[in-house]
């Protein structure tokens, strides 16, 4: 490809301010949901496209007659992969009554056999800044204070945090309504499908989900009821790396579609070209404009739209004036 078609400039948000500034032909801006805000104010100044890929606090339901063990493991790679700090990370599980002290023991004894470490030493690593240490620590906190439950120590070291499960947890508390992007995981349980989709519907994000059960039409039922930009069926973050798929979020997690077809075309300049076949020296409905005109251009929409033999009738009455109209017309001409 031609040098500078790929440029990488690493820096602060005064980078991004600039080039946003300096008017680009369009913004794709994926990071937290007030900054994607300020780069829509300031790309607002020169019209210049946006798309947005925010943040998210996607939730993972599981039904009852879901596989356990297989739903065990996905919520703890969804959860705690990266430490957390991905926009799709599982920040919200919901699990059906009957099946949550079993879910749970599971998550927790997968969570276990979780190891620290970088460079494929480890599992999960530390957080990517102090600022996002002390996010974490107050959701924590702000639960822990409302009633919720530790299920496993919470060990932090300088920005290493281990990962957490919190229950006894309600949409009250920060770590339900706001986007954590670290390694917690807050487990509530749910009775049926209509508390099901209400909970995960519940929030200001809209960015990905995964349903969790034996009946894929249940599975699908329940994906075409929540407010979300994508939604996988007994698979967890896979979908959002599949790029025949479009991928974007709804309400505060952003709006647009990259990947699939959506994708290239939202970068791609689309014209509408018409080409007429041009053989008339005038059309019907051009200026001036006579009755006549008017009342051929009103029996053709009739015709073609006009319902039943009511429809039909003011048609052929719409064409009779027309016609003896422009004959009329025609007669006068000639004089």
């Amino acid at each position: 490809s031609p040098d500078g078609v790929l440029q990488l400039v690493p820096s602060e948000r005064s980078a991004g301010a600039a080039l946003v500034e300096a008017r680009p032909d369009k913004v794709f801006f994926t990071g937290s949901t007030d900054t994607g805000r300020k780069v829509m104010q300031a790309a607002a100044e020169a019209i210049t496209p946006v798309e947005l890929e925010l943040g998210g606090k996607d939730p993972m339901i599981v039904f009852a007659d879901a596989d356990l063990a297989r739903a065990a493991s996905a919520a703890v790679y969804g959860a705690f992969a990266n430490a957390g700090q991905s926009c799709v990370a599982i920040e919200r599980l919901y699990v059906e009554t009957p099946v949550y002290d079993e879910l749970l023991e599971r998550i927790l004894d997968e969570v276990l056999r979780l190891r620290p470490g970088t460079r494929g030493a480890g599992d999960y690593g530390p957080l990517i800044r102090p600022a996002q240490r002390e996010v974490v620590e107050e959701q924590i906190a702000d639960a822990l204070g409302k009633g919720a439950r530790l299920e496993n120590p919470l060990v932090v070291e300088g920005e290493l945090i281990h990962p957490v499960v919190l229950t006894g947890v309600d949409h009250s508390m920060k770590v339900m309504q706001e986007e954590t992007f670290g390694p917690v995981l807050p487990v509530m349980r749910f009775s049926g499908e209509d508390e099901a989709v209400a909970l995960a519907n519940d929030s200001r994000y809209g960015l990905n989900a995964s349903v969790w059960t034996a009946d894929e039409q249940r599975g699908l039922r329940v994906a075409r009821r929540l407010v979300t930009g994508s939604c996988a069926i007994n698979e967890v973050l896979r979908n959002v790396a599949n790029p025949a798929m479009p991928f974007g979020g709804e309400k505060q997690s952003g709006f647009c579609r990259y990947h699939g077809p959506e994708g290239l075309r939202a970068f791609c300049r689309q014209r509408a070209i018409q080409i007429g076949p041009g053989r008339r020296g005038r059309e019907p409905g051009w200026l001036p404009f006579d009755r006549a005109s008017y009342e051929g251009l009103r029996a053709w929409i009739l015709a073609v739209h006009g319902r039943g033999l009511r429809g039909r009738t003011r048609s052929l009455e719409a064409a009779v004036r027309a016609a003896a109209l422009w004959m009329r017309e025609r007669r006068e001409r000639e004089r």
